[in-house]
């Protein structure tokens, strides 16, 4: 009986300790929005890896970042407890959630894995999205929500078609970028405070 009652009082209290105050949370300031040209990355892909999958010349989303402020990274949920007080849907259940969702369709299109293998596409992707969620998304706005934290970043994109009209792409990017994105800032800036 005495056994019995210790493990309770363990288990309660290894509960207790999950449980983060509101006050103890660090609100993230904003989110660091990353673009990719996959020709580009497929040039000099990381060690290791290689672009056996085809895509198309034009910008994907390379990652959707909470931060602090100072361009500070918010630290995983694994590595620091505090960045949310919701209980964030766990990396293993996004992966269901995502195979069954409407929104991979676009995911695969919008924010590929460059480096997934041809004959395992969809499973390479999806373990790319759940690193992504692991990393980033449990410690988002939307812990709990991963639909939203993916849907929030595919919905940015088409903020940034205008690059192709700022001649952006299509030319040797690494000339161009900082004359075309400036000119796009500023008049992103400017619609921003007008």
């Amino acid at each position: 009986m005495q056994k019995r009652q210790i493990l309770v009082v363990v288990v309660v209290l290894a509960g207790v300790s999950l449980v983060v105050s509101d006050e103890d949370v660090k609100p993230l300031d904003f989110y660091k929005y990353s673009l990719q040209w996959p020709p580009s990355a497929c040039m000099q892909p990381p060690p290791g890896k290689k672009c056996e999958v085809r895509h198309e010349a034009r910008f994907t989303i390379h990652g959707y970042w909470p931060q602090y402020n100072k361009d500070t990274p918010v630290p995983p949920y694994c590595d620091d407890l505090r960045c949310t007080n919701t209980k964030p849907t766990s990396a293993n259940d996004v992966v269901g959630i995502l195979e069954k969702s409407p929104l991979k369709k676009d995911l695969m299109k919008d924010w590929p894995n460059l480096y997934a293998r041809q004959i395992r596409k969809e499973e390479d992707n999806l373990e790319f999205w759940k690193y992504e969620w692991r990393k980033h998304g449990m410690c988002s706005d939307d812990a709990n929500k991963p639909s939203e934290y993916f849907r929030n970043s595919l919905t940015l994109l088409p903020n940034f078609k205008n690059l192709k009209q700022e001649n952006i792409e299509g030319q040797p990017i690494e000339k161009r970028v900082n004359e075309g994105l400036a000119k796009s800032l500023c008049k992103a800036n400017k619609k921003r405070r007008g």
